[in-house]
């Protein structure tokens, strides 16, 4: 009973995933842009470093996010 127990705690567990946008990098960038596990999406690394008011800011970070969502097959719905 045990190793039935393992075989199917074993196909449970969620596989991880690196989304990433363009050609794959040739050294390892510092952190991933978007990453899931399971059925949930890790997004880092989103910011707006450039002149501009909050509502120029936020408009860029949500365009941003939105790019990594529908890369991963999702959406901002």
């Amino acid at each position: 009973m045990t190793g039935l127990t393992t075989t199917a705690a074993a196909q449970s567990v969620p596989a991880k995933k690196i989304h990433r946008r363009g050609p794959k990098p040739e050294t390892t960038p510092l952190f991933s842009g978007a990453v899931s596990y399971g059925n949930l999406l890790f997004i880092a690394g989103k910011g707006a470093h450039f002149e501009g008011d909050i509502k120029a800011h936020t408009k860029h970070v949500l365009d941003e996010i939105q790019k990594e969502l529908e890369n991963a097959g999702s959406s901002m719905e």
